[in-house]
């Protein structure tokens, strides 16, 4: 790689993965008990819900994408063996798993962005003083799975700037555009971050191989994404939801938070719904998922 971890970097972020686990570890236990375990609400119950569909009736029951597919799809998968009630075990146990190697991931990025030891152990260690991290680890949330692979794509970013042999940097650059790819089927917005990373490669190798290896990482990542999307009739890249989503967070009177389009709509699959309907009844037609995300991005 053109630029290598020091083994007391990988040993350091070894050690603050393992307490990740063990913080996890505590929180799920002093979670037992919460009738979030059992009981799913909003956009936990609608993602149960699309994976159990997927389970029964394939992966093509989910239409074109309106939300980026991963977080169902590995749902989907878990649910196959757990068809109880409320958050399966094992979805928990993963997300431990992510949540730490992304707290973990921290050490070695600090360590790259800072050149000091100092500065990644700081990093990994605020990770784990962040409680919402456990927090939406113990929820039916795409929020672990975006983490993790976000914070991998970052890491070999990164690994693939600075001196070493080209071949070296086109490789980690291969590898970076993969984990992006992945991070962008767990959350959508990151095709943005595919865009600055490879102009990013660019200026820093001065070349074109690097950033033309990741984008092809990248690509292969989210094409059979795409490909789902137009044999179910629309050219859509990863999720239609794009569109309502800006609107949500640009509307005249934004606060940051989440508004709803209406009353009617309180979780996100409600929102497709109530998106479609009040796209469909302004442009008097019925419209494709593409067509009703431009409409609200207008």
């Amino acid at each position: 790689m053109p630029r290598r971890l020091p083994n007391k970097i990988l040993l350091t972020a070894a050690a603050v993965f393992l307490a990740g686990l063990v913080v996890h570890g505590v929180a799920r236990i002093g979670h037992g008990d919460s009738p979030m375990r059992t009981g799913l609400i909003s956009d936990s119950l609608a993602y149960d819900r699309l994976a159990r569909e997927i389970v029964e009736n394939g992966v093509e029951s989910a239409g074109v994408y309106h939300q980026s597919p991963l977080f169902p799809l590995m749902l989907a998968e878990l649910r196959r063996s757990d068809r109880s009630p409320g958050v399966p075990d094992s979805l928990l146990d993963v997300q431990a798993v992510l949540t730490s190697l992304a707290i973990a991931l921290l050490v070695p990025l600090g360590f790259l962005g800072f050149g000091s030891q100092r500065a990644g152990l700081l990093a990994g260690l605020v990770g784990l003083l962040h409680g919402p991290f456990a927090y939406h680890s113990l929820k039916m949330l795409p929020i672990s799975l975006a983490l993790a692979t976000q914070a991998a794509a970052l890491l070999f970013l990164i690994l693939a700037t600075g001196e070493g042999k080209s071949r070296h940097r086109a490789f980690a650059g291969l590898l970076a555009g993969v984990l992006a790819g992945l991070a962008a089927l767990a959350r959508a917005e990151f095709l943005l971050f595919i865009l600055a990373g490879a102009a990013y490669l660019g200026f820093r190798n001065r070349s074109l191989g690097t950033p033309a290896t990741f984008l092809l990482g990248a690509g292969l990542l989210i094409l059979p994404a795409t490909l789902h999307n137009y044999n179910q009739g629309d050219i859509v890249l990863i999720a239609s939801a794009g569109g309502e989503n800006l609107f949500i967070g640009n509307q005249r009177g934004a606060d940051g938070g989440h508004t709803q389009l209406s009353p009617a709509a309180p979780d996100l699959f409600s929102q497709r719904i109530e998106a479609r309907a009040m796209a469909e009844t302004a442009a008097g037609k019925e419209l494709r998922p593409s067509e009703i995300s431009s409409y609200w991005t207008g």
